[in-house]
């Protein structure tokens, strides 16, 4: 129900200003919570994007939501805008890099994860995402130190430890 009331408010607002950003991209976010609703999500996105296309954040939700709906060449655009204007954005990369296993490109899905762990060494499921590229690589060595640094990160991320086990 809150969820709901902040829907309205921010549909309010976008038609008491339909010029604020702000308000399209908080809309956006509102429908993506509701996961029924990403397809009302994209076209705020998108609109939030015509208005402001500078904004890395709207970029990665759209993509999100693309990827969400299966639309990945879509979903792939998007996290590349979005890492093109801030290439820190480790999330983006991380995600990016999902999209193009999802497709079958494991050298850019490879690409992508090791510029997510450098953009943040912390991020556990990119280290074990880019363990996956490396296995597929038979660079066993790396699959290993990917999953090692993965589970000193997440100590709790089972499917690197199963990694591990079977290296």
């Amino acid at each position: 129900e809150r969820t709901d009331d902040a829907i309205a408010a921010l549909k309010k607002a976008t038609v008491l200003e339909p010029r604020l950003v702000e308000a399209w991209q908080n809309l956006g976010w509102a429908y993506m919570r509701e996961e029924k609703r990403i397809a009302d999500a994209i076209p705020v996105f998108e609109h939030a994007i015509k208005l402001k296309p500078d904004i890395p954040d709207i970029w990665r939700n759209l993509g999100a939501c693309y990827a969400d709906s299966g639309r990945l060449s879509d979903a792939i655009a998007a996290y590349g805008q979005a890492v093109k204007l801030n290439p820190a954005d480790a999330f983006s990369w991380n995600a990016l890099g999902g999209c193009f296993v999802k497709t079958g490109d494991a050298e850019k899905a490879m690409d992508a994860f090791e510029k997510a762990v450098k953009a943040d060494p912390g991020m556990a499921e990119a280290w074990y995402s880019l363990g996956l590229c490396y296995a597929e690589k038979e660079r066993i060595e790396d699959y290993i130190a990917a999953n090692e640094k993965a589970v000193k990160i997440k100590p709790d991320l089972v499917m690197a430890w199963n990694n591990l086990g079977i290296a």
